[in-house]
């Protein structure tokens, strides 16, 4: 076989058309069409927990904030009485629930942004987004092994009712100790809106 310098040329020059214009073409596919979700999370007492649905109660306007009532869990969070019932909650087979209330400024509507922890006094007199009267949950499906009031640091909101992004760095009471448990993480999905 005598292949001449151009005839080399040619057939590079053709292996590239064909190359490129499947390439180009309009019905290919991408080789990963997966989205990748990022992972909710919950860092507390040295375990991981995985939190799987959200719960959000709307209280309307009280005073000069809106407010929410907000829980996140890995089993269902039912309301009674408009409020988030963790009895029931127990019953569905869930390890955790974490709950609180969310009061944003002014009261046209909830609006997302960084919430700091103030007793539930306070809240009347803030000036900002605040949360206030939760705790961290711990069930072993049916009865509640500890209950931990939050007492400190804050809650990051983004997102529009039902689907938020909740980042946690909160500080709750441990009984018998004057130092507060760390708790951090993140839930992010949407929420049964009530």
């Amino acid at each position: 076989m005598n292949l001449t310098i151009s005839g080399i040329r040619l057939m590079l020059f053709t292996t590239f058309l064909v190359v490129t214009s499947s390439c180009d073409s309009d019905d290919s596919t991408p080789l990963m069409e997966e989205e990748i979700e990022e992972m909710s999370e919950i860092f507390f007492k040295g375990s991981t927990w995985l939190p799987t649905s959200g719960l959000v109660i709307d209280n309307g306007e009280i005073g000069n904030h809106y407010n929410l009532e907000l829980g996140i869990t890995d089993g269902n969070l039912v309301s009674q009485f408009g409020r988030i019932s963790i009895s029931t909650t127990m019953n569905s087979g869930s390890t955790f629930a974490l709950a609180f209330f969310m009061s944003s400024f002014g009261t046209d509507q909830f609006s997302s942004g960084t919430f700091e922890f103030v007793n539930q006094w306070e809240v009347s007199q803030s000036e900002g987004n605040v949360f206030f009267s939760g705790e961290f949950i711990e069930m072993n499906n049916t009865q509640i092994v500890a209950m931990h009031p939050l007492s400190g640091g804050t809650i990051s909101i983004s997102g529009t009712i039902p689907d938020l992004t909740l980042e946690l760095d909160l500080e709750l009471l441990q009984s018998g100790s004057p130092t507060p448990l760390k708790l951090t993480g993140k839930y992010s999905g949407s929420f049964e809106f009530e």
